[in-house]
């Protein structure tokens, strides 16, 4: 498999282009000198959230992988901790590894709300500011209209 080495990497535009289709491209920075500030902090905004998601998702492999091995390692002792005692034919053995498999499904439980409710932060957190933009986009255009609108009145009226 041969390696490519790209001498030449892809410009903003190509990146806004690929990453948010043709509203990337044709409003991306710069393109429009009205918009551009806005369509620059968009892109920050937006790229800021998303890290925070795939290290939400990373802390979550990592807290689960903890999580098996600890159940791993309370598991591995109590065969021993009721032979000892003698009572390993008693019942008590199989409720002592009940009660692992039900504070493991606990604690899973607990790690997928906790990642669930991180996710849905930085989704209203991604509402607000996609809403942001396309307010000041909005207000944007307004004025830009109503500067138009009012250059056409005074032209007319000379």
């Amino acid at each position: 498999m041969a390696v490519q080495y790209n001498l030449n990497p892809p410009s903003l535009p190509d990146i806004l282009s690929s990453t948010y289709g043709q509203t990337g491209a044709g409003y991306g920075l710069g393109a429009n000198t009205n918009t551009g500030g806005q369509s620059a902090q968009l892109v920050r905004d937006l790229a800021g959230i998303q890290y925070e998601r795939e290290s939400t998702g990373q802390q979550y492999g990592w807290g689960d992988l903890t999580q098996q091995r600890q159940v791993a390692d309370q598991r591995r002792s109590i065969p021993g901790s009721f032979n000892r005692r003698g009572m390993l034919d008693s019942g008590l053995y199989q409720r002592g590894m009940g009660r692992s498999y039900e504070e493991e499904l606990l604690q899973q439980a607990m790690m997928e709300q906790a990642m669930s409710a991180q996710l849905g932060s930085l989704g209203q957190q991604q509402i607000g500011v996609e809403g942001g933009y396309a307010y000041g986009v909005g207000q944007t255009a307004l004025a830009d209209a109503q500067r138009r609108i009012l250059a056409n009145q005074i032209r007319d009226a000379f």
